[in-house]
């Protein structure tokens, strides 16, 4: 007897502040990755599936985005920590 199966995972992958669209307040949102694998005898093997969604932490609305949506916020994220410890270096000085 095999058994065979799938298996869904979620990865918070960041936290970024903006307007949500559910709710209309400027909020925290929090992005994550799904993952979905085939499973033999209980064993995850391969992704058969991976989706991205934003969830407000406010209203807790879900709206699923794509993996250039994601990059897209991760740059903003990386820059947003560059300039502020550019900042602190300037103010140490």
């Amino acid at each position: 007897m095999i058994i065979f199966g799938t298996r869904t995972s979620s990865i918070a992958l960041a936290v970024i502040s903006f307007l949500c669209g559910f709710c209309k307040v400027q909020a925290a949102q929090r992005i994550f990755k799904r993952v979905t694998k085939f499973t033999l005898f209980f064993i995850p093997l391969f992704p058969v599936s991976t989706r991205y969604f934003v969830t407000c932490v406010n209203c807790g609305g879900t709206t699923e985005i794509n993996k250039q949506q994601v990059d897209h916020y991760q740059e903003f994220i990386d820059n947003q920590r560059i300039e502020r410890d550019l900042d602190e270096r300037l103010e140490a000085n």
